[in-house]
């Protein structure tokens, strides 16, 4: 997580944004074509999406994030470690990372 962490407070540029409400918006634009496709599960992710806004609370500060932090992008030697995979490279709220990375983990 230290690698995470230094990119947080890097200041490096990134090409795009992704707050969380910009999230919210995709999980329910996911939602509708869902919806067409099995009303039930579309029906389970809409309530997701309102959960997410319903509890999102303000923006955080966003920071350089890598947009895909998983263990299958950090490659681990001997003296130094890398992460690799930057096209997802964005300015987010840095618990984005830490969540996706542990999801990857968990899962």
């Amino acid at each position: 997580m230290q690698l995470a962490a230094d990119l947080h407070r890097s200041g490096v540029a990134a090409p795009r944004t992704r707050s969380a409400k910009k999230i919210v918006r995709s999980v329910e634009r996911k939602a509708e074509r869902v919806m067409a496709l099995a009303p039930h599960l579309g029906a389970d992710l809409a309530r997701v999406a309102a959960a997410l806004e319903e509890h999102r609370g303000r923006d955080a500060e966003l920071v350089p994030c890598h947009g895909d932090f998983s263990p299958r992008n950090v490659l681990v030697g001997a003296t130094r470690n890398a992460v690799i995979d930057w096209d997802r490279l964005q300015l987010a709220d840095p618990a984005r990372d830490v969540a996706y990375f542990g999801t990857w983990c968990w899962v």
